[in-house]
This record gives C-alpha cells, sequence and structure tokens, in this order.
C-alpha cells in the first residue's frame, strides 16, 4: 500500500475545500478515490491529517474489528 505524505492530503483537502470535486482531485493529484474519503473523515474527525492521526484511527479500527 502506498503511504501519502501529510502535504499531499492537506493540498488536496483544501483543494476540495475551495469548492472543487473529490473526482477532480483525484485526477490532478493522483490519489484514488478511497484515500481522499478516509482524508476527509478524519479532518472531520480529528482535525488533523497528521501521520499520528492516521495510525491512531487505523490502531482503534483494528481494535474494534477484533
Amino acid at each position: 500500500m502506498k503511504a501519502y505524505g501529510e502535504d499531499l492530503r492537506n493540498k488536496v483537502i483544501n483543494y476540495i475545500e475551495k469548492g472543487n470535486s473529490r473526482k477532480e482531485a483525484c485526477e490532478i493529484f493522483g490519489v484514488c478515490l478511497r484515500s481522499v474519503t478516509k482524508w476527509i473523515k478524519l479532518k472531520k474527525e480529528t482535525g488533523s491529517l497528521s501521520i499520528e492521526h492516521v495510525l491512531i484511527v487505523r490502531t482503534n479500527c483494528l481494535k474494534k474489528s477484533s
């Protein structure tokens, strides 16, 4: 799985927050729609797109599914 940097995640989300579509953002930045959807959810839940928050969310999801 390819890990995207925080800078790219922020650029994509900022682009979408300016009124552009998720699909267009995916095409411009070369990321998949699933990743963008996860980043939007992460930012809403934590207020951040930092790698620390990504890891916390992943850990919590793994604990819930066990």
